[in-house]
């Protein structure tokens, strides 16, 4: 998309480029890093929740679900003035 062209979000004059041992990472990430990810995430169990997302519905639920609790929170924290 904004090959040799600069992006947005990027210093003018800087162009995108792609890394070849980036795209390696990111080709190889499912199979030699995820399951390192998940191993560490596994340790937090017993203290927190881990949500992993896959899809954008999954993120644009989770974030409604995120902002509807603290809508929530909020009506309740109103009702009951410490």
């Amino acid at each position: 998309m904004y090959h040799n062209k600069t992006r947005p979000d990027i210093t003018e004059g800087c162009k995108e480029q792609l890394d070849p041992e980036f795209v390696r990472w990111v080709w190889d990430f499912k199979k030699n890093r995820r399951p390192q990810l998940l191993e560490r995430l596994s340790d937090y169990e017993p203290y927190k929740h881990v949500n992993i997302l896959k899809t954008k519905k999954e993120v644009a639920n989770f974030l409604d679900q995120v902002k509807a609790d603290s809508f929530e929170k909020e009506r309740i924290d109103s009702n009951n003035p410490t």
